[in-house]
């Protein structure tokens, strides 16, 4: 199950958070991540998030050059692009979720 471009427009915010970087340290389990999102006010099914990390997770770290002009725009890109540049996670949450997915994640 691949999200939709809406849905990651939706989930985008607390993904992005950098300040959210420690709550997301703490998550074990999928069920955490469905908790994060929900007390952040974004209901996530169990499905939604297994296919999220999975992604986040299996990626190659590495940006296109039409990525890298979608995230340009100046600062440090911390983390990856994915979904073709529409998301930008940080490798606190790129490790997080190959440990819960139980991959060697391929962060930044």
């Amino acid at each position: 199950m691949k999200l939709s471009q809406e849905r990651i427009e939706e989930l985008k915010p607390i993904l992005e958070n950098k300040g959210l970087n420690d709550v997301f340290k703490k998550a074990e389990t999928v069920e955490d991540f469905q908790n994060i999102f929900a007390q952040n006010g974004v209901e996530i099914s169990k499905e939604e998030v297994e296919s999220l990390l999975e992604e986040i997770a299996g990626h190659s770290g590495e940006l296109s050059e039409e990525n890298l002009d979608s995230v340009a725009g100046g600062g440090i890109l911390l983390g990856l692009a994915i979904y073709g540049g529409a998301l930008i996670v940080t490798d606190v949450i790129c490790y997080v979720a190959g440990r819960i997915v139980g991959k060697k994640a391929k962060c930044g």
